[in-house]
């Protein structure tokens, strides 16, 4: 698989999403600088970038995280919230659960995944790459 950048695979993404009944709502950067302060942490500059221009998508069975509304089950603080709460370490960031399991932005701001069953070395270097291998890959 070829890997693209940020712009590329959020075309592609774009491109394969199903048209849903209610339209998801795009985020203003007010709303996603609410997230930062809600979780007391600046977000990953890749994550600011899918969050304006994903969260109106709709592809494979990956729930991305959203910006808005603050009652969706994705909602990132919620995400990240619950990740913490179920020990996904402190210093990373839960931004997409999966029955259990959260893939995460590390202090290197690498994808990892986190298992609710134990450790795993799953690990992406960006998350153009997790979006690409993961997100369109496996969909």
């Amino acid at each position: 698989m070829t890997i693209h950048t940020l712009k590329e695979v959020i075309d592609i993404l774009k491109e394969k999403s199903i048209p849903l009944k209610v339209e998801r709502k795009i985020p203003t950067i007010e709303e996603v600088k609410e997230i930062e302060k809600e979780i007391e942490r600046s977000l990953p500059e890749d994550l600011k970038e899918m969050l304006l221009n994903t969260s109106h998508v709709y592809y494979g069975y990956i729930e991305q995280p959203v910006a808005t509304p603050k009652t969706s089950r994705c909602y990132l603080t919620a995400t990240a919230q619950l990740g913490w709460e179920q020990g996904v370490p402190s210093t990373w960031l839960p931004f997409c659960y999966d029955d259990g399991d959260y893939f995460c932005f590390n202090e290197n701001n690498n994808i990892v995944f986190w298992s609710h069953n134990g450790p795993s070395d799953e690990k992406w270097k960006n998350l153009a790459h997790w979006i690409e291998e993961v997100w369109i890959g496996e969909a």
